[in-house]
Formats: structure tokens, sequence, C-alpha cells
């Protein structure tokens, strides 16, 4: 058993988190099974509180002659929302407790999925009447990991060039001839989906592909459909080297030039659309080392690394060279808010090339958002297509964050603290926490679409909303398994 584990049987002492119906609930199954329960933990409890004949203490002021007792007890979460657990944990684990047990979510601040996993399993049964068994004995200490600012996306690399994974996202079509668009709405993409037979009409594919014909024009010298029979044949052999892992496509990397917040690919955009295709999340790409460099932003980075906690650093570095690969779930769900913000967006301008990476005028109008970090990715990328972006925080640290990071990819924001917005917003995208917290029942937020994030299965918006007649429509998409995305188109 290596020192980052504890051994766990019903002989452990344990506190509480959490005295609602849920903690007494446990309370009374443990106590039944001799568990020895020490204290309940409760943010906002009195001093000199008690339950069950057990004193009740924040966690933040422990008597002192105690702290060791409890501080080698385990923690046990008995909160009803699971989506709370790791921020009370992370409350916890800055107070120095380490033996925790809770129901830790994918993209976990501090345990892999196999960990996680363990996690949730020991939780339901030792919560139960009968208890763990021998095979959930030995659990994980919940620790803060220090993080190593280190390349962890390099290849290869050579006197003049890189190899790195670099996350789709920050690829763009190379723009030499057309504005950059995002491979999401490359005609090479559609047509690979068509392949797949996940969706697509080879007619509307073929109308996009002549729209395109600055770019693909050399390509259709041949007629439509001959073209689209030799790209078949391409697919079918990158999905034959793909089944044999990634070796093909790290050996014959794409080639990219970085223009100041993405990645233009100049060569190998067949590549990168069909690994866009099979929903990956990185693509090998070649470059100039000065463009590594660049993408780096080595000065700025070290800046960030040096005044902020692991912990925010973690999450900020998420398209950086400092990718922690660990927080792949959490991009995932930031990916999916950014492609359904894109699809609305769509929806409003169908007359427009829409533009994901693309430094377009200032002309589109003004993004809100409340919030962060959980929307700030879709903030950037917002911000490169040509929106001026407002950002709202509740709490001076979460603007300075927001600074930091923005300028790590060179583009500003406004941070507006607890004012008026200047002017109205195109769209507005709020937390869910932010939204309960600020909408009362006659407010009215006034603005096109708006787009409310991480709402917990099951919960509506209030009534006031759903009721307004300005609604024009709904839609909804799971960001992952626990939470949703709403949007709202408004007038």
């Amino acid at each position: 058993m290596s020192s980052s584990t504890f051994f766990l049987d019903d002989t452990v002492p344990i506190v509480l988190y959490g005295g609602g119906v849920r903690g007494i609930q446990f309370f009374h199954t443990l106590q039944a099974r001799g568990v020895p329960i020490l204290a309940f933990f409760d943010i906002n409890a009195a001093e000199g509180t008690y339950l069950l004949d057990c004193p009740v203490y924040t966690p933040t002021a422990i008597p002192e002659e105690r702290i060791g007792q409890l501080r080698s007890a385990l923690v046990l979460i008995a909160l009803q929302n699971a989506g709370i657990h790791e921020d009370v944990v992370k409350l916890l684990v800055h107070q120095g407790f380490a033996k925790i047990l809770y129901l830790p979510l994918a993209g976990d601040s501090f345990h892999d999925n196999a960990e996680a996993l363990l996690l949730r399993q020991t939780y339901l049964a030792y919560t139960e009447e009968h208890g763990i068994d021998e095979m959930h004995a030995v659990l994980p200490l919940t620790e803060l990991r220090s993080v190593e600012y280190t390349e962890q996306v390099i290849l290869k690399k050579s006197n003049s060039f890189v190899i790195a994974e670099i996350p789709l996202q920050l690829l763009a079509t190379d723009g030499r001839n057309h504005a950059a668009e995002s491979f999401a709405y490359s005609p090479v993409t559609q047509l690979f989906s068509f392949f797949s037979g996940r969706k697509g009409d080879l007619g509307a594919i073929e109308e996009s592909f002549y729209a395109h014909e600055e770019e693909f024009g050399y390509l259709l010298k041949k007629t439509f459909y001959e073209y689209v029979s030799d790209r078949q044949l391409l697919y079918g052999r990158f999905s034959a080297a793909l089944g044999e892992g990634m070796q093909f496509f790290q050996t014959s990397p794409s080639y990219g030039v970085w223009r100041d917040g993405y990645f233009a690919i100049e060569d190998g955009n067949h590549r990168t659309a069909f690994l866009y295709d099979k929903n990956l999340f990185f693509a090998p790409v070649r470059m100039t080392r000065n463009d590594y460099r660049k993408w780096r932003n080595q000065i700025v980075a070290d800046r960030i690394i040096q005044e902020l906690a692991d912990e925010e650093v973690m999450r900020i570095f998420l398209w950086h060279p400092y990718t922690n690969k660990r927080m792949i779930s959490l991009m995932q769900a930031d990916y999916t808010l950014l492609r359904f913000l894109l699809m609305l967006e769509r929806k409003r301008y169908d007359k427009e090339r829409g533009c994901l990476f693309y430094r377009s005028p200032k002309t589109r109008g003004v993004v809100a958002f409340y919030g962060f970090p959980s929307v700030f990715y879709p903030m950037l990328a917002l911000s490169m297509e040509g929106y001026d972006v407002l950002a709202s925080f509740a709490k001076e640290r979460d603007a300075r964050v927001a600074e930091m990071f923005f300028s790590l990819y060179y583009q500003d924001i406004t941070a507006v603290q607890k004012k008026e917005l200047s002017r109205m917003p195109d769209l507005l995208i709020a937390t869910w926490d932010y939204f309960q917290m600020s909408g009362q029942e006659k407010s009215v937020f006034l603005c096109h679409v708006l787009v409310l994030t991480d709402i917990p299965q099951g919960q509506q918006p209030p009534i006031w909303l759903q009721e307004r007649e300005v609604l024009l429509h709904a839609d909804e998409i799971k960001a992952n398994a626990h939470y949703d995305i709403k949007a709202w188109e408004m007038n």
C-alpha cells in the first residue's frame, strides 16, 4: 500500500459533512454497523451546535484541540447534490483533510477516471446497510497535485521543426483564399461525415464545395462525383491506418502556421478533417520552432504560473503546450458548449460565413459572460470570431484570472464587476449558479440569445422565463453525463 492510499473499514472513525436528511440517514446506517462517528461538518454551523449528540463544526473553525483527530478521520460527504461534492472537497483539502469519500464526477481535479470510479463504487457500498467488502478497502487519498509545467504535447523536434499534438479546436483551414474556418465547417469534414454514415446530404455538400471553389477548385478538374469517389478511397485508407493507432498521422502530420490564436493548416486538410470527424481531441501538426515558441508564449505563461495556484493553472492551460491531458473530459464539456453557441450563431447568420478562428472586423456585437472559468474557451473563440467580450465576475480574483488567460492568447477582455452592461449583448451566457443567484421573478434578461450552462438534470428555469411571450424556441444538448446546456432565443 503506497503512501497515497489509505485503508477503510468499519473501525475507521468518520466525520459526516452535511447534517440534512442524507447526513442523518447515513448517521443511523453507519452507527448500526458500529462505525465511530466523531462529528458533523456544516459550513453554516453556529459555535456550540450539536446534532444527534455529535458536535457540529465548520471546516474552517475547528477547535485546535480536535484538529489532529478529525484530520486523521474519514470525511464522508453527505450532500444530495453530487455536482457540488468537488467544491466541498476543495475546501476540505485546503484545510488539511486527505481521507475523503465522495462522488467525484468525470474530469475531477483530484482523481483520474479509474480512481473516481473506485471512489464512487465505494461510496455507494459504504453507505448501504451491509457496508464495503475487501475489494473496496484501499482508497486513494484526495490531495492537491502539483503540476509539472513541461511541454507534454511534443512528439518530435529537430533544429528547425516541432511535431506536436494540437487540440483540434486550435486548428483552422488555411485561409489563404478565403476566411479561415473551423474544421467543423470544412466541406471535407462534411464529406467524411457523410462517408461515416452519421449525417449529410451529398447535394448540399457539393454546393459547399463550389462555395469554397477558390480552395478546392484545383481538386474539381474532374467532376465532383469523381472527386467524391477518390476521397472515399482516401477515407478508407485513413480509417485502416487509424485502426492500427495514430502512428501514420504522427509520422505524416499536417503542417500548420501560427496566426495569433490558432494554427492554419496549410498542408494536410484531409488528414485533419478526418481526425475531426472521428471526434478525436488532438491532431499531430508539424510547425516551425518559432511558431511553437509563439504558441507557448513562455514569458506570459511563466508569469501566470507564478501568480496562480496549481489548480487554477491546470484549468487554464487546456489549449497550451503545458496541456494537462487529465483534464480532457473538462475540455470536452467546453467544446460541446462552444459548438452549440456556434450552431446558434449559424442560425442567426445564415447568409454569413461563420469563421470560428478568423479575426473579422468588430461588427458582430457584444457577448456577455457571467461566471468563470466554466465558459472561458467560448469567450476566447467568440473574441477571435469578432465579438466584443464583456465578462462580469462576482470575485475580483476571477476577473484577474480571465485577464491573464486572455493575455496569453493576445486577446483583450473587458471585466465588469457588479455593473450594468454598457451595451445590449447579442448573447448572454450565464452559469446556473449565477443565474439562480441573480434571476428574480420579474427579472428580464434583454438579449438575443440566453444560454444557461451547467444546469443540473431535472431542474428547469424559473416560471417567469418559461412564460415569456418573446420566447421563440429552446434548444438543449448534453454537455456530459451530469449536466445539460440550454439556450433560449429571445427578441
